[in-house]
């Protein structure tokens, strides 16, 4: 179903419904194609392709096991891939990446949001398995008091792909065209607080901190934003946590050089699929370690305060303890497709409640 702002930031760790969860389908070499729901459901609302615009009928063309599986009938019109297609034995130039023992395959565009389909349903029991969000305020004081008291608000996010769009649905221009976790994030601030709140992204794919770096002063500091979304760290997976901290902490030093009161959300990135081991494939890396070197960095007293993180790792580690990486990407490889860009806003909406 096409949802509304109210819908998609809905913290599905705080809901009786969800709205719009994703799945792929895999059917196996027996013919059978299940896969898991992020909760037990109640009541199926709906089911319909990610463009909004096919609605699919129980008992023609899913069904339900018993333990809350969502499952495809043989004769169902829902699209499924077979592990030949997921995991080709030859590589596809520009569409596959190598694994140890074959290759996994990568599409930009469309390719995967094309073959999701979205499940609404209420739920039995609302049991999210981890982390979820803590309020920022009191890290980030400035932000507060201006929210707080209906002043003028100017965001910016700062990052890579990810952060950049990468794949929403708005971002690929297909149905149902839902904007990004930070234009997500923006509306919703809007819509809870009664400030002007402006919001700026001038994140770009393929980007890492030594970029963040040379064009900080440029793509941050001329806006001269109230607070930052910092979102590095997918690119940067070759780094040492120190490494990718040390970067991250220069970053702050030149915006904070021409607005010291400047506040940082600092995002904890989301990980790569766990089954890309292989070291030629550039993902591969040390995304999961560097929440704790954030934190540790929000803490550093001698940058002032003002420094909050955003644990997006740990949420994305949780999601994942239900749902399969497949489920929740939008190009098989790193990036999140609309489901998880919700998330991402629900849980940056999270850091903010209202007084």
């Amino acid at each position: 179903m096409l949802l509304n702002f109210e819908q998609m930031l809905t913290p599905v760790w705080d809901t009786d419904t969800v709205w719009n969860e994703t799945l792929i389908m895999l059917r196996e070499e027996n013919g059978t194609a299940a896969a898991p729901l992020l909760y037990t459901p109640e009541k199926i609302l709906d089911v319909t392709n990610a463009a909004c615009n096919e609605t699919y009928t129980e008992g023609k063309d899913w069904f339900l096991l018993e333990d809350g599986s969502f499952c495809l009938t043989p004769e169902s019109r829902i699209f499924a891939f077979t592990r030949a297609e997921l995991y080709p034995t030859q590589p596809i130039p520009g569409n596959s990446f190598p694994m140890p023992d074959g290759n996994l395959l990568f599409g930009e565009g469309s390719m995967f949001h094309d073959r999701k389909i979205c499940i609404s349903y209420t739920v039995k029991a609302c049991d999210w398995p981890g982390v979820t969000p803590v309020s920022a305020r009191d890290r980030l004081p400035h932000t507060f008091a201006a929210l707080d008291s209906a002043a003028p608000l100017h965001i910016l996010l700062y990052g890579d792909s990810i952060s950049a769009g990468g794949n929403a649905s708005l971002y690929i221009a297909a149905d149902p065209y839902q904007p990004p976790f930070g234009e997500l994030f923006g509306v919703g601030m809007s819509r809870r607080f009664a400030s002007p709140i402006r919001f700026t992204n001038t994140a770009v794919g393929g980007r890492e901190t030594e970029w963040g770096i040379r064009w900080a002063k440029h793509l941050v500091n001329s806006y001269a934003p109230d607070l930052v979304l910092l979102a590095f760290g997918m690119n940067d997976a070759c780094k040492t946590p120190e490494e990718f901290v040390a970067n991250t902490r220069k970053i702050i030093e030149i915006i904070r050089a021409d607005k010291p009161e400047t506040e940082f959300v600092l995002i904890a990135t989301s990980t790569p699929n766990p089954i890309l081991t292989d070291e030629r494939a550039r993902f591969v890396g040390h995304q999961a370690e560097y929440k704790a070197a954030l934190d540790a960095l929000a803490a550093d007293e001698a940058l002032g305060g003002g420094i909050a993180v955003a644990d997006i790792t740990g949420m994305q580690a949780a999601l994942h303890s239900r749902k399969r990486f497949l489920d929740t990407t939008g190009n098989h490889v790193n990036h999140p497709d609309d489901f998880f860009h919700r998330l991402y806003a629900q849980y940056l909406m999270g850091m903010f409640p209202a007084k």
